[in-house]
Protein backbone atom coordinates (compact mmCIF):
# COMPACT_ATOMS: atom_id res chain seq x y z
CA UNK A 1 0.00 0.00 0.00
CA UNK A 2 1.16 3.22 -1.02
CA UNK A 3 1.46 6.02 1.20
CA UNK A 4 0.07 9.20 -0.63
CA UNK A 5 -1.76 12.50 0.25
CA UNK A 6 -4.99 11.74 -1.97
CA UNK A 7 -5.33 8.50 0.73
CA UNK A 8 -7.40 10.24 3.51
CA UNK A 9 -8.23 6.25 4.71
CA UNK A 10 -4.73 5.54 6.33
CA UNK A 11 -4.78 8.92 8.18
CA UNK A 12 -8.67 8.35 9.37
CA UNK A 13 -7.26 4.55 10.83
CA UNK A 14 -4.30 6.31 12.20
CA UNK A 15 -6.47 9.07 14.38
CA UNK A 16 -8.95 6.17 15.77
CA UNK A 17 -5.86 4.11 16.87
CA UNK A 18 -4.20 6.91 18.54
CA UNK A 19 -7.70 7.74 20.30
CA UNK A 20 -8.23 4.30 21.20
CA UNK A 21 -5.42 4.36 22.98
CA UNK A 22 -6.14 7.45 25.09
CA UNK A 23 -9.98 6.07 25.96
CA UNK A 24 -10.70 5.16 29.70
CA UNK A 25 -13.92 2.45 30.55
CA UNK A 26 -16.92 3.57 32.22
CA UNK A 27 -16.81 3.10 35.85
CA UNK A 28 -19.61 0.55 37.52
CA UNK A 29 -21.02 2.06 40.66
CA UNK A 30 -22.15 -0.16 43.16
CA UNK A 31 -25.64 -0.80 43.51
CA UNK A 32 -27.24 -0.54 46.63
CA UNK A 33 -28.43 -2.99 48.91
CA UNK A 34 -31.35 -2.33 50.15
CA UNK A 35 -33.10 -4.65 52.74
CA UNK A 36 -36.39 -6.32 51.98
CA UNK A 37 -38.36 -4.07 54.59
CA UNK A 38 -36.97 -0.93 53.20
CA UNK A 39 -37.78 -2.23 49.41
CA UNK A 40 -41.37 -3.05 51.09
CA UNK A 41 -41.63 0.22 52.26
CA UNK A 42 -40.75 2.04 49.09
CA UNK A 43 -43.12 -0.39 46.99
CA UNK A 44 -45.68 0.58 49.24
CA UNK A 45 -45.13 4.19 49.60
CA UNK A 46 -45.43 3.95 45.60
CA UNK A 47 -48.60 1.83 45.21
CA UNK A 48 -50.90 4.38 47.90
CA UNK A 49 -49.66 7.62 46.13
CA UNK A 50 -50.63 5.64 42.62
CA UNK A 51 -53.82 4.58 44.32
CA UNK A 52 -54.64 7.48 45.36
CA UNK A 53 -54.06 9.35 42.13
CA UNK A 54 -55.95 6.66 40.51
CA UNK A 55 -59.08 7.59 42.64
CA UNK A 56 -59.08 11.27 42.52
CA UNK A 57 -58.42 10.77 38.71
CA UNK A 58 -61.40 8.85 38.04
CA UNK A 59 -63.67 10.78 40.95
CA UNK A 60 -62.79 14.07 39.15
CA UNK A 61 -63.36 12.36 35.62
CA UNK A 62 -67.07 10.95 36.24
CA UNK A 63 -67.88 14.25 38.28
CA UNK A 64 -67.36 16.66 35.47
CA UNK A 65 -68.53 13.70 32.41
CA UNK A 66 -71.55 14.30 34.79
CA UNK A 67 -71.76 17.43 35.44
CA UNK A 68 -71.14 17.86 31.38
CA UNK A 69 -74.03 15.51 30.53
CA UNK A 70 -76.80 17.73 32.93
CA UNK A 71 -75.29 20.94 31.19
CA UNK A 72 -75.96 19.30 27.70
CA UNK A 73 -79.41 18.30 28.86
CA UNK A 74 -80.89 21.50 30.25
CA UNK A 75 -78.96 24.46 28.55
CA UNK A 76 -79.52 25.64 25.70
CA UNK A 77 -77.53 25.06 22.34
CA UNK A 78 -75.12 28.26 23.56
CA UNK A 79 -73.83 25.73 26.23
CA UNK A 80 -73.61 22.45 23.94
CA UNK A 81 -70.32 23.75 23.45
CA UNK A 82 -69.22 23.79 26.83
CA UNK A 83 -71.00 20.20 27.52
CA UNK A 84 -69.05 18.73 24.71
CA UNK A 85 -65.57 19.87 26.62
CA UNK A 86 -66.92 18.46 29.92
CA UNK A 87 -67.71 15.54 28.69
CA UNK A 88 -64.32 15.08 26.85
CA UNK A 89 -62.18 16.18 29.35
CA UNK A 90 -64.05 14.25 32.20
CA UNK A 91 -63.70 11.03 30.06
CA UNK A 92 -60.09 11.66 29.72
CA UNK A 93 -60.15 12.31 32.93
CA UNK A 94 -61.56 8.96 33.98
CA UNK A 95 -59.37 7.18 31.45
CA UNK A 96 -56.14 8.90 32.70
CA UNK A 97 -57.01 6.52 36.34
CA UNK A 98 -56.28 3.20 34.57
CA UNK A 99 -52.86 3.15 34.18
CA UNK A 100 -52.55 4.31 37.56
CA UNK A 101 -54.31 1.30 38.56
CA UNK A 102 -52.31 -0.70 36.57
CA UNK A 103 -48.99 0.69 38.36
CA UNK A 104 -50.27 0.58 41.82
CA UNK A 105 -51.22 -3.39 41.36
CA UNK A 106 -47.89 -3.90 40.63
CA UNK A 107 -45.88 -1.67 43.32
CA UNK A 108 -48.23 -3.93 45.77
CA UNK A 109 -47.04 -6.76 43.73
CA UNK A 110 -43.28 -5.86 43.93
CA UNK A 111 -44.14 -4.92 47.70
CA UNK A 112 -45.25 -8.41 48.43
CA UNK A 113 -42.35 -10.31 46.33
CA UNK A 114 -39.78 -8.05 48.48
CA UNK A 115 -40.39 -9.47 51.85
CA UNK A 116 -40.43 -12.79 50.28
CA UNK A 117 -37.09 -14.75 49.86
CA UNK A 118 -37.95 -17.30 46.81
CA UNK A 119 -36.15 -18.42 44.33
CA UNK A 120 -37.31 -18.31 40.56
CA UNK A 121 -38.16 -21.59 38.68
CA UNK A 122 -40.06 -23.39 36.10
CA UNK A 123 -40.91 -27.29 36.56
CA UNK A 124 -37.80 -28.42 38.59
CA UNK A 125 -34.87 -25.86 37.13
CA UNK A 126 -34.11 -23.38 39.72
CA UNK A 127 -32.76 -19.84 37.46
CA UNK A 128 -31.10 -17.75 40.49
CA UNK A 129 -31.96 -16.20 44.09
CA UNK A 130 -33.83 -12.51 42.31
CA UNK A 131 -37.26 -12.10 42.61
CA UNK A 132 -38.05 -11.42 39.02
CA UNK A 133 -38.16 -13.77 36.29
CA UNK A 134 -37.28 -12.53 32.74
CA UNK A 135 -37.10 -14.29 29.58
CA UNK A 136 -34.66 -12.99 26.75
CA UNK A 137 -33.47 -14.33 23.25
CA UNK A 138 -29.65 -14.96 22.18
CA UNK A 139 -28.80 -14.41 18.91
CA UNK A 140 -25.35 -16.36 18.19
CA UNK A 141 -23.44 -15.05 15.07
Amino acid sequence: MKISKSNPSFFFILFLLIAFQQTQSQIIEPTNNNSQQKLYDIYTLQQKRNNTAAWIFLGSGLAVTVIGFEIGNNGDLDDLGTAALLVVAGGAATLASVPLFIVAGKNKRKAMLSLKKVQNSVVNITFDTSNYLCLSVAIPF
